[in-house]
């Protein structure tokens, strides 16, 4: 009981960490919202037609700063909204709270990535140095078109949740939120717990599962199919057990025995299966979202590569298909687990909260080949 109690603790624990975290997002920037703020002020200028031509150009002026201060009040107040409807965390009562200056933080963190001067390899260079290399996941900046912000790398814009998230991984409709940088590892010790709790009950069920199946195979045979018709399991079909339950008021605990474990083996093998792939995006250096990127990506070179080989030697495509790329996220698989899980091994088995190292910057100055 003692074990099933831990494990239940664990499970909990990290699942609501997870969901009542924030991921990591870039928030908008006053600038940006005066940028969009300037926009949406010009179209409606230019729908006025000849009214705006009578207006004096200082009384637009006054128009665009009241309009302007509007816009970035209400959008301000719209990016501090948390809510659990909108898929940004939380669930049911339970809302997650935005710490702006915290998100501001993580986001100047993992803007210093970006400082890095990584230029890739033009066309027809053969310089041995940095610049003849290609790096993916790529250690720029980038612009994002939704959110009208400069972007960390590494950071992409979920199209559930509407907002940017640093280190993005994926949407996790489960969890009802975005997992990145932030709860990465609570999201990944979640699973890891369920698997242990899975597996954890099927070794204790099997037992008497196995002395079940054996005074069934010795009763009646070793049969694929049984008195019910569904398996070597031979379990009554869901009109019969709701029967039993109406009747005796509970069921055959042979049948609960053999459910259970069935149900078990099945989530443990899908989790475990699920673990395993995070656990190699992690070892790896990458995310979920960037590993499926990459393929998309790989899949594009080589038809690219194969329309121009023998053609263009030089061709960008070419070489790159030739030339794997250079991650500077990856550090070697072990530095990558303390990359998410951190340098103390204990308080993985601690329902303790722990905040994620910072972001690994790579030395700008080691040359590659």
């Amino acid at each position: 009981p003692i074990i099933v109690i831990y494990f239940g603790i664990m499970i909990l624990f990290h699942y609501f960490s997870t969901i009542l975290r924030s991921p990591g997002v870039a928030l908008p920037t006053v600038s940006s919202l005066a940028t969009e703020g300037k926009s949406c002020h010009t179209k409606e200028n230019q729908s006025d037609g000849g009214i705006s031509n009578v207006i004096n150009d200082s009384k637009i002026d006054v128009h665009a700063e009241t309009s302007l201060t509007i816009t970035k009040n209400s959008s301000i107040e719209k990016s501090q909204e948390w809510n659990s409807i909108d898929g940004r965390g939380g669930c049911c009562f339970l809302e997650p709270k935005l710490d702006i200056a915290a998100e501001r933080r993580l986001v100047a963190m993992h803007n210093e990535i970006g400082q890095i001067n990584c230029n890739e390899k033009e066309e027809g260079s053969n310089d041995d140095s940095n610049s003849s290399c290609w790096y993916y996941p790529s250690p720029q900046p980038s612009f994002c078109d939704k959110c009208q912000i400069m972007r960390p790398p590494r950071c992409h814009h979920c199209s559930r949740c509407n907002r940017c998230v640093l280190q993005m991984d994926h949407h996790c409709i489960w969890m009802n939120n975005c997992i990145g940088y932030n709860n990465y590892r609570t999201f990944v010790l979640t699973i890891a717990y369920l698997v242990a709790g899975c597996w954890y009950g099927v070794a204790l069920l099997f037992p008497s599962f196995w002395s079940i199946m054996q005074d069934q195979i010795r009763t009646h045979g070793f049969k694929f199919l049984y008195e019910n018709k569904t398996g070597m399991l031979d379990l009554p079909p869901p009109w019969v057990m709701w029967e039993q339950i109406r009747t005796n008021g509970s069921m055959d605990p042979d049948v609960v025995i053999k459910m259970v474990l069935l149900f078990l083996c099945g989530i443990g093998s899908l989790l475990t299966g699920f673990l395993w792939n995070h656990l190699g995006y992690i070892t790896s250096g990458k995310t979920t979202l960037e590993q499926s990127v990459w393929r998309s990506i790989h899949r594009s070179l080589q038809c690219q590569g194969a329309d121009t080989l023998g053609k263009v030697a030089t061709n960008s495509a070419y070489f790159k298909m030739k030339t794997p790329p250079i991650n500077l996220f990856d550090q070697g698989w072990y530095a990558n687990l303390e990359q998410t899980f951190g340098k103390n091994i204990f308080a993985l088995f601690l329902p303790i909260s722990v905040s994620p190292p910072a972001p690994y910057i790579t030395n700008p100055n080691k040359k590659y080949s």
